[in-house]
Protein backbone atom coordinates (compact mmCIF):
# COMPACT_ATOMS: atom_id res chain seq x y z
CA UNK A 1 0.00 0.00 0.00
CA UNK A 2 2.63 2.61 0.87
CA UNK A 3 5.94 0.99 0.11
CA UNK A 4 7.80 4.16 0.44
CA UNK A 5 7.03 2.84 4.08
CA UNK A 6 8.33 -0.92 4.01
CA UNK A 7 11.03 -1.59 6.73
CA UNK A 8 14.43 -1.77 5.18
CA UNK A 9 17.47 -2.75 7.78
CA UNK A 10 20.43 -0.46 7.25
CA UNK A 11 23.37 -1.52 9.16
CA UNK A 12 26.13 1.06 10.48
CA UNK A 13 29.71 -0.46 9.57
CA UNK A 14 31.87 -1.17 11.99
CA UNK A 15 34.62 0.52 11.77
CA UNK A 16 32.88 3.21 10.12
CA UNK A 17 34.89 3.87 6.70
CA UNK A 18 37.54 6.82 6.15
CA UNK A 19 34.97 8.31 4.07
CA UNK A 20 32.14 8.26 6.20
CA UNK A 21 28.97 6.49 6.19
CA UNK A 22 26.16 8.54 4.39
CA UNK A 23 22.69 8.29 5.63
CA UNK A 24 20.06 9.06 3.51
CA UNK A 25 16.97 11.33 5.01
CA UNK A 26 13.79 12.61 3.57
CA UNK A 27 14.67 15.96 4.93
CA UNK A 28 16.62 17.90 7.64
CA UNK A 29 15.83 20.72 10.74
CA UNK A 30 16.67 23.08 12.89
CA UNK A 31 15.00 22.48 15.90
CA UNK A 32 14.62 23.87 19.15
CA UNK A 33 16.30 21.71 21.96
CA UNK A 34 13.61 21.79 24.58
CA UNK A 35 10.98 21.87 21.56
CA UNK A 36 12.00 19.76 18.88
CA UNK A 37 8.60 19.94 17.50
CA UNK A 38 9.52 23.62 16.72
CA UNK A 39 12.52 24.59 13.52
CA UNK A 40 13.00 27.63 12.28
CA UNK A 41 15.03 25.93 9.47
CA UNK A 42 14.24 23.00 6.99
CA UNK A 43 15.93 21.21 3.88
CA UNK A 44 14.15 18.82 2.19
CA UNK A 45 15.87 19.20 -1.56
CA UNK A 46 19.90 17.86 -0.11
CA UNK A 47 19.46 17.04 3.56
CA UNK A 48 22.61 15.54 4.40
CA UNK A 49 23.98 13.49 7.42
CA UNK A 50 27.17 11.74 7.08
CA UNK A 51 29.25 9.27 10.19
CA UNK A 52 32.48 9.59 10.56
CA UNK A 53 35.33 7.94 12.79
CA UNK A 54 35.30 11.39 15.21
CA UNK A 55 32.20 13.20 14.71
CA UNK A 56 29.56 13.75 12.00
CA UNK A 57 28.80 16.44 9.51
CA UNK A 58 25.17 17.44 9.03
CA UNK A 59 23.30 20.09 6.63
CA UNK A 60 20.13 22.07 7.34
CA UNK A 61 21.13 25.42 4.98
CA UNK A 62 25.06 25.28 5.31
CA UNK A 63 27.34 21.87 6.17
CA UNK A 64 27.91 21.79 10.05
CA UNK A 65 30.39 19.16 11.53
CA UNK A 66 30.38 18.08 15.36
CA UNK A 67 32.58 15.94 17.26
CA UNK A 68 30.70 12.93 18.99
CA UNK A 69 31.59 14.50 22.28
CA UNK A 70 29.52 17.65 21.56
CA UNK A 71 26.10 15.52 21.43
CA UNK A 72 24.46 15.91 24.79
CA UNK A 73 21.52 13.44 24.16
CA UNK A 74 19.91 11.67 20.90
CA UNK A 75 16.19 11.66 21.17
CA UNK A 76 14.03 10.00 18.50
CA UNK A 77 10.09 11.38 17.50
CA UNK A 78 8.06 9.07 15.23
CA UNK A 79 4.94 10.05 13.61
CA UNK A 80 2.81 8.64 10.45
CA UNK A 81 5.19 8.80 7.80
CA UNK A 82 7.96 10.82 9.90
CA UNK A 83 10.58 8.74 11.39
CA UNK A 84 13.07 11.89 13.47
CA UNK A 85 16.00 11.39 14.70
CA UNK A 86 17.19 14.46 17.16
CA UNK A 87 21.00 15.19 18.00
CA UNK A 88 20.88 17.96 20.90
CA UNK A 89 24.25 19.45 21.39
CA UNK A 90 26.01 20.72 24.79
CA UNK A 91 25.73 23.91 25.49
CA UNK A 92 23.44 25.42 22.84
CA UNK A 93 19.68 26.01 22.48
CA UNK A 94 19.27 24.77 18.95
CA UNK A 95 19.26 20.97 17.32
CA UNK A 96 19.74 19.31 14.66
CA UNK A 97 16.68 17.07 13.61
CA UNK A 98 16.78 14.32 10.43
CA UNK A 99 13.33 12.54 8.90
CA UNK A 100 14.90 8.74 8.01
CA UNK A 101 11.60 8.23 6.93
CA UNK A 102 11.37 4.60 7.89
CA UNK A 103 11.77 3.39 11.76
CA UNK A 104 14.51 0.89 10.79
CA UNK A 105 17.24 3.25 9.46
CA UNK A 106 15.89 5.19 13.15
CA UNK A 107 16.88 2.21 15.29
CA UNK A 108 19.51 1.53 13.49
CA UNK A 109 21.27 5.00 14.28
CA UNK A 110 19.59 4.46 17.90
CA UNK A 111 21.75 1.91 18.46
CA UNK A 112 24.55 3.23 16.64
CA UNK A 113 24.85 6.41 19.27
CA UNK A 114 24.00 3.76 22.08
CA UNK A 115 26.83 1.45 21.38
CA UNK A 116 28.95 4.83 21.04
CA UNK A 117 28.01 5.84 25.20
CA UNK A 118 25.83 8.53 24.00
CA UNK A 119 23.06 9.27 26.27
CA UNK A 120 19.26 8.75 24.95
CA UNK A 121 16.27 10.08 25.88
CA UNK A 122 13.83 8.03 26.97
CA UNK A 123 11.62 8.07 24.14
CA UNK A 124 14.85 6.96 22.31
CA UNK A 125 15.43 3.99 24.59
CA UNK A 126 11.52 2.65 24.63
CA UNK A 127 11.65 2.50 21.10
CA UNK A 128 14.97 0.37 21.41
CA UNK A 129 13.63 -1.68 23.89
CA UNK A 130 9.80 -1.88 21.83
CA UNK A 131 12.39 -3.07 18.73
CA UNK A 132 14.54 -5.75 20.47
CA UNK A 133 11.36 -7.74 21.60
CA UNK A 134 10.04 -8.01 17.95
Amino acid sequence: MFPELKKTAMNVPKPLPNDGFSIPLRASFTVFKNLPLFGFATNNLAPKLILFKEGIEFRVITTRHRRYDEIESVDARQTFGTHNLILCWRGRFLAFSANLGKEEPLVALLRFFRDRGTVLSHRAQSLLAERSMS
